[in-house]
């Protein structure tokens, strides 16, 4: 639409009266007169000053000296006209998706509503994969209200951290097991960015971001390479059913930058008061939120073990350590090149309500080389070619210790001196732990992380 910018709406297109749409005409440069179909309800602009009105996909008609011109299809997904009183001021195609490299300092979904491709939101004809879901559609919220799609959103997300950090703990999904909270709630597999809130009733209905109910059976954070997040925004923030469970819509509190997208506010930024549901985030509430879903875990067949899964893979084999105490032995040819220490992991905060958020495998305060021909030598935990893969030291009572990620990797510079049979002896600062385990499945054979410790005891 071009010309002078005035701009008039009606009630009806090319004659013809249409339900929730409204003509909007304006005259060209020429004399003609350009036509085009705006959704009747508006939104106010985040200043108060204009108008945004949302655009069906249409083919834009121009009216000249009698005769009229297909001008080509407008509209669609996320186009909006924006007017001040009558004068025309722009039109815009809203970016539904955008692709983007984390650089850990650009994307912070820890803080957004997202969900993950293949998410099914309940609508008023059944469900519907989020990624089908379009502007204008109307879904099904967990009260029972019908309410049309605002705005939908997409974020591929690409590079994220291999290994357990705080960069990762913003990026990484969280996987909510299907009867996680009751019986089919939810109903399979929900899969969302770890900020997203899901609503449960305590003594009131409330919200608590789905990273603070990992617990490490049920409910986990989910490495990934990549991930697609999905934003849903109804026209003010209310509860969706996502695979039966309910949760939050995409609420704009500031945050809409954050997701890499060029998206203009719908409405001046939200705050916590404009939560349909009050957001909790720790304390009490949390707390006993947190044990229910650990009763619930329990009930759905997890059980507590302390078989840590400790072991080294060497040129591809396995390896047992012979214990003593709390030492861990283990002997290989001094002629091996591929040698890794392997254990399962957990996460302090996965049981109980505290900061560490570290992934952690075996607590080493000790290592030492042997061949039993007379080379022997004591390896540092800070040794060079060790660099980079134990979690920083730790110290008490005098004694000096350094937590592995689960996959320690041994270079055979470690052992270049020494000849015939290798053993290596670790000094175990924490010996014991409590892992979870899902009754029926096997986990002595699991790759480091696949079965995360709950609890660690000293």
């Amino acid at each position: 639409m071009a010309g002078d910018n005035t701009i008039s709406l009606n009630s009806d297109y090319n004659g013809t009266t249409n339900t929730g749409l409204v003509e909007a005409t304006t005259t060209g440069d020429d004399g003609g007169k350009e036509s085009m179909l705006l959704q009747q309800t508006p939104y106010t602009t985040a200043d108060g000053t204009g108008t945004i009105f949302y655009v069906p996909e249409q083919t834009i008609t121009d009216t000249y000296n009698g005769q009229t011109y297909d001008e080509g299809v407008v509209g669609g997904e996320g186009e909006y006209i924006e007017t001040t009183s009558t004068t025309y001021t722009a039109v815009n195609d809203i970016p539904s998706s955008q692709d983007l490299v984390s650089n850990g300092n650009s994307f912070a979904p820890i803080d957004t509503a997202c969900f993950v491709t293949g998410t099914f939101i309940r609508t008023p004809d059944g469900d519907v994969t989020v990624e089908d879901l379009k502007f204008g559609d109307m879904v099904l919220t967990s009260s029972g209200q019908i309410r049309p799609v605002r705005w939908i959103g997409n974020l591929h997300v690409t590079n994220l951290p291999s290994q357990d950090c705080a960069r990762a703990r913003n990026l990484w999904p969280v996987r909510i097991a299907a009867h996680a909270f009751a019986t089919n709630v939810p109903d399979r597999d929900l899969v969302v960015s770890p900020g997203h809130a899901i609503a449960v009733t305590v003594m009131d209905a409330v919200f608590t971001q789905a990273i603070r109910l990992v617990n490490g059976a049920t409910i986990r954070q989910e490495p990934r390479d990549s991930v697609t997040y999905w934003h849903v925004e109804l026209d003010s923030h209310d509860v969706l059913l996502s695979n039966n469970l309910p949760s939050e819509s995409y609420l704009d509190v500031g945050n809409r930058a954050a997701l890499g997208l060029n998206v203009p506010a719908l409405r001046p930024a939200a705050s916590v008061s404009d939560y349909a549901r009050p957001l909790v985030e720790d304390g009490p509430v949390i707390d006993a939120i947190r044990a229910r879903l650990v009763a619930r875990a329990r009930g759905l067949g997890w059980q507590v073990s302390s078989r840590s899964n400790m072991h080294l893979t060497v040129d591809g084999r396995r390896v047992e350590a012979v214990m003593n105490g709390d030492q861990a032995c283990f002997t290989f040819p001094a002629t091996a090149q591929n040698v890794h220490l392997r254990s399962r992991t957990f996460r302090p905060a996965e049981w109980e309500s505290c900061s560490d958020t570290r992934t952690l495998g075996l607590s080493l305060s000790g290592l030492h080389i042997a061949d039993g021909l007379g080379h022997e030598a004591d390896i540092a935990l800070d040794h060079a070619n060790l660099e980079n893969q134990f979690h920083e030291g730790e110290a008490a009572d005098n004694v000096a210790w350094r937590w592995t990620r689960g996959d320690l990797h041994l270079p055979p510079e470690l052992w270049a001196n020494c000849k015939g049979q290798v053993t290596l002896t670790l000094t175990l600062q924490h010996a014991n732990g409590q892992y979870w385990d899902q009754a029926g499945a096997e986990n002595d054979d699991a790759p480091a992380g696949d079965a995360h410790m709950s609890r660690m005891q000293a």
